[in-house]
């Protein structure tokens, strides 16, 4: 259900860029750039992508320093060391919470478990994560 949301977000997002004229720049990151990103967040990025209101960035883009560009890409490595970190600690949780249903040793609740793990999309698709 989560991940359901999470894709309705992201596509209604979409769409209020599209309304509003907001078009996206991707920039590839210099090699010095993704070492700094890769030694402070552990996070190997090539690229970052940039709403760009009306064009101003892809305009802008000549003059724009690297500086301003790793300040994005730091923040996005971040939001993504963040949420894989975030992303773990569910796993380990809902890991937890499965080993105590399970250790309770009722036939039928291990069977509904069974059947329920047997589903990709329960819990999120969380279980399917490495």
């Amino acid at each position: 259900m989560g991940r359901e949301l999470e894709k309705m977000g992201e596509e209604m997002q979409a769409q209020m860029r599209a309304k509003a004229g907001i078009t996206r720049v991707t920039v590839v990151l210099t090699p010095e750039q993704r070492k700094r990103i890769l030694d402070k967040y552990g996070v190997a990025m090539e690229t970052i992508v940039i709403d760009d209101m009306a064009g101003a960035v892809n305009q802008g883009m000549p003059s724009t320093r690297p500086e301003q560009i790793e300040i994005l890409a730091m923040k996005e490595a971040e939001r993504k060391k963040m949420a894989v970190e975030a992303d773990r600690i569910v796993r380990a949780e809902l890991a937890k919470a499965i080993e105590a249903l399970e250790s309770q040793g009722s036939a039928e609740v291990n069977e509904q478990l069974e059947r329920l793990k047997a589903d990709p999309r329960f819990a999120g698709g969380q279980l399917g994560k490495k």
